[in-house]
């Protein structure tokens, strides 16, 4: 630390030794680092607007940008990519019967030729079962020894027994 600025009149730094001089400049710096924490807010540090004090003045909206909210027109949009057929479990094919304009049945396309369609992947997370087995291992003492004894846990099939 510097002891360029004294923190004290002159007077009193003459007066005041060295060592204590040194401490009074610490206690300032730690001083200023608190208060420069105490006026920390949402608006000029990386707290969350939840952690400002109630006193805090709301923060100003922003100024409506003009355009409606969402997808602005062509705008091509995100998407999930689709998963190649080779991992797909299942294929449904949806064919419709009538036209949703006119409601007129719609034929079968001649001969083996395929129409255009559209694929769709809905990708679900099945619920994990888990199936809890209580074994209750009876104790039983020896007539002969007086010792106890307890009948082992049997073996399962790729399980760790804990």
């Amino acid at each position: 630390m510097k002891l360029a600025d004294p923190p004290l009149p002159p007077d009193i730094c003459a007066a005041t030794p060295r060592a204590a001089q040194t401490l009074i400049l610490a206690l300032q710096e730690r001083v200023r680092e608190l208060e420069a924490r105490l006026g920390q807010t949402s608006a000029n540090s990386s707290y969350p607007p939840s952690s400002d004090p109630p006193q805090t003045p709301a923060r100003p909206k922003a100024p409506p940008s003009g355009q409606k909210r969402g997808g602005q027109p062509g705008h091509r949009g995100t998407y999930r990519a689709l998963l190649p057929v080779e991992q797909v479990d299942e294929v449904v094919a949806v064919v419709p019967e009538g036209c949703r304009h006119c409601g007129q049945p719609l034929p079968q396309p001649p001969g083996r030729r395929h129409a255009r369609v559209w694929r769709h992947q809905v990708v679900e997370l099945l619920p994990l079962a888990v199936r809890v087995t209580e074994y209750r291992m009876a104790v039983r003492r020896c007539l002969t020894c007086g010792k106890r004894t307890r009948v082992e846990l049997p073996r399962f099939r790729g399980q760790v027994v804990a």
